[in-house]
Parts: structure tokens; sequence; C-alpha cells
């Protein structure tokens, strides 16, 4: 059985993904007001939920992960997902400046986030909206936040894929990246999907 602190780091962890730093782990639980250490994180180790590498946590089966996951209301995970994003961009904001994430990673700084992070929680933060009406605890903007996220993506897009109707309009924003899917938000029956990787 896991204590209320245990069990508030795991679901932490299931809205920030699979795995990340452990700096980013505690400070997401700080910024909701929570009580998280490394000893926590090691009783969850123990109990064989996580693992942990270095300063580095993960979940030892993605099953483990999902079911963490979807344990949590969708209203709590969109209120959860706002918080991350915000707190993500305040931190990005603060610790990046104009040496750029990757420069900071290669230094070696834990918790640096990059701007493809912060759009993703804001984008899964909308679409739950989207689903659900107004939640409490989230911005009625959100949509507008996540746009305006994958707008300060800037030229580490890659491409803007817009979908209305059924009808797919695509272009091109800057240099062609290797990454996935990063945000993707519906406004008014417009799908934005934004491709791409920034730091």
């Amino acid at each position: 059985r896991l204590t209320s602190d245990q069990r508030a780091m795991l679901d932490n962890a299931a809205v920030l993904g699979t795995s990340g730093s452990l700096t980013a782990l505690l400070r997401f639980a700080e910024a909701l007001g929570q009580t998280a250490d490394v000893t926590t994180l090691d009783a969850l180790v123990d109990t064989g939920l996580l693992a942990k590498d270095g300063r580095r946590w993960s979940f030892r089966s993605q099953s483990v992960r999902d079911v963490a996951y979807h344990t949590l209301t969708k209203a709590v995970r969109a209120a959860r997902h706002t918080g991350i994003a915000e707190a993500m961009s305040a931190i990005h904001e603060r610790m990046v400046g104009s040496a750029g994430s990757a420069a900071l990673a290669e230094a070696g700084v834990d918790g640096v986030v990059g701007r493809d992070e912060i759009a993703h929680h804001y984008a899964t933060a909308a679409e739950l909206v989207a689903e659900l009406g107004p939640v409490a605890g989230v911005p009625t903007d959100i949509v507008e936040r996540a746009l305006g996220q994958a707008d300060q993506l800037g030229e580490c897009v890659a491409q803007v894929t817009v979908e209305s109707g059924g009808e797919s309009t695509e272009s091109v924003v800057t240099h062609v990246a290797e990454s996935g899917v990063v945000a993707a938000v519906e406004q008014e029956s417009v799908f934005v999907f934004v491709h791409g990787a920034c730091p």
C-alpha cells in the first residue's frame, strides 16, 4: 500500500511521461504544494513501480504508467498537464535564457525541458478540456495558450499541419526536424498539429 506522498509522486510521474529527471519530478511536486523528496522516489523504486538511474527515473513498464495515468480523472489530468506546462515554461525561461536547452543539457544541467514538451502538456490539457468543457484549475484560454506555445516553437518547428473538414493544408515553417507530433490542438473544429523539436 502506497503512502499519500508516494501516490502523489506516482501520479505526477504518470502525467510527466514514461521517464524524466528527478529534478523535474520534485519541482512538479513543489509547484503542487506536495511533500516529495528522494526517499519518496526510493520507496517507489523498492515497490518495483519505478526505476532510478542516477538523477533520472522511469516507469518499470508502460502498463504501470498507463494504470497510474488512467486512475486519474480526466479533469485532474487536464489540471496537472496545465500545471506542468506552466511550471515547465517558467523553468525553461529562467534556466535557458540565451544559452539554449541543448547547450545546458550538454553541460549536464539537470531538469532542462524543451518547448516541445511544454507544448505537449498544454495541448493535452486543451484536448481534455475540449472533451470535458470547463475544468477547475485550467484557464479558460487553454487552447490559446497551447497555440501560443506552438507559435513560440518558432524556427524549431519543422512544419504545421492544419486539418479542417476532412481537408488538410500543410505549410512548411522552417527546416524539417526528426520528431513526431509534439502538440495537437482543436479549436472550432480545426485541428492544429505541430511537428518538430525545439530546445
